[in-house]
């Protein structure tokens, strides 16, 4: 009989060898292969080393080693698992990013694999108490229903959160630094046992098999739907019908704008919006894969801080092989065809605009400037 860990790492090599089924570009293809050990990588983390709900751990779900889910660039992500009846100290020093959010996930079989079904609940930095110091400590408890200071209700159901932290300059910017303990602390884990990590590796497998089916359906969807064009405003915490859901962690502070490009090495793709007011926007590129693009790869991510506006307050992105020696521009870092992704964060609309797309000859846009 194969084993729960030999299962795996079938799992992983079905994978790696289905990207090379797609028919991509070779460089797609090895980033294909990447990402599936990514996968592999977050699947181990979060389910055989951080599924203990009354000793939780921050463990890092997007960064510059795992990427997935149309990640923004310019975000931290982190996970901890949560017990619904289970009372915790959220704890940290709030430090300079420009938002920090949590959000609360639960209810389905996510302990043995699962996507969470749904946000449950939700809390950012204008709900906390900062001291002098810069520290604050918030109490999520299961037996209250309404918020008060420094007091989060903890739904019924909940299994697991997120940390997000905005940047604007990740690299000179200090992130918030937090912790949630169970109280009263639940003292030493017991020994491990072999079942014990079975199960574990069991969910790790469901969890891989989620996540890379998901993958699988959008490279097909992203490789032969029409391109150049923006999908309706997704509100965070719905899935694409607008049904409440919990599919990819989201967060209900955000409405998320995504499309696909396709744009070949002579020509260049405008895209023009007008943002909303919001704590903070977002626009870059990424693969079919729904990667963006690696941390310091200069291929371009613009937000409200380093965008060139018009007068108006439009925004006009670039999109081509080379710049042409425009404001805004993104390259397309070898990649023909790609995800465009935009969100807004706290925006002041319920809905904001879908950007327009105008593909033109790369030739005839230098000729005009």
């Amino acid at each position: 009989m194969t084993s729960a860990f030999e299962q795996f790492w079938q799992r992983v090599d079905a994978a790696v060898r289905r990207t090379d089924e797609y028919d991509l570009p070779a460089n797609v293809t090895a980033e294909g292969k990447r990402y599936a050990l990514q996968l592999a990588k977050l699947a181990l983390d979060i389910h055989v080393d951080n599924q203990d709900p009354v000793r939780p751990l921050i463990t890092e779900m997007i960064g510059p080693t795992i990427k997935w889910g149309w990640d923004n660039p310019y975000t931290t992500y982190h996970y901890a698992p949560l017990d619904g009846a289970t009372t915790y100290r959220f704890t940290g020093a709030r430090n300079e990013s420009i938002y920090l959010g949590v959000t609360i996930y639960g209810e389905g079989n996510e302990r043995g694999g699962d996507m969470p079904k749904f946000v449950l609940g939700s809390f950012n930095d204008n709900d906390m108490t900062i001291g002098a110091d810069g520290t604050f400590e918030i109490r999520l408890d299961p037996n209250v229903t309404t918020p008060s200071p420094g007091v989060i209700p903890l739904p019924p159901g909940s299994t697991s959160m997120s940390v997000r932290q905005y940047f604007s300059s990740p690299n000179t910017q200090t992130a918030a630094l937090v912790k949630p303990q169970a109280t009263p602390p639940a003292g030493p884990p017991p020994l491990l046992t072999e079942s014990a990590l079975i199960e574990r590796i069991e969910a790790a497998s469901r969890f891989f098999d989620g996540m890379w089916g998901m993958s699988d359906a959008v490279v097909s969807r992203i490789t032969k739907a029409p391109a150049n064009e923006f999908h309706p405003p997704l509100p965070g915490g719905t899935d694409m019908q607008g049904k409440p859901s919990g599919y990819m962690y989201p967060t209900v502070d955000n409405l998320y704008v995504f499309g696909n490009y396709e744009v070949q090495d002579d020509e260049i793709l405008i895209v023009e919006v007008t943002p909303p007011p919001c704590r903070y926007w977002s626009f870059y590129l990424g693969t079919v894969f729904q990667q963006s693009h690696p941390y310091g790869s200069d291929f371009g991510l613009y937000i409200r801080d380093n965008a060139t506006h018009g007068a108006d307050g439009s925004v006009h992105f670039h999109i081509s092989k080379e710049n042409p020696g425009v404001d805004n521009w993104l390259g397309t870092a070898g990649h023909v065809r790609g995800m465009m992704a935009m969100r807004f964060l706290l925006a002041e609309v319920d809905s904001p605009p879908v950007p327009t797309c105008r593909l033109v000859k790369l030739s005839d846009f230098t000729s005009q400037q």
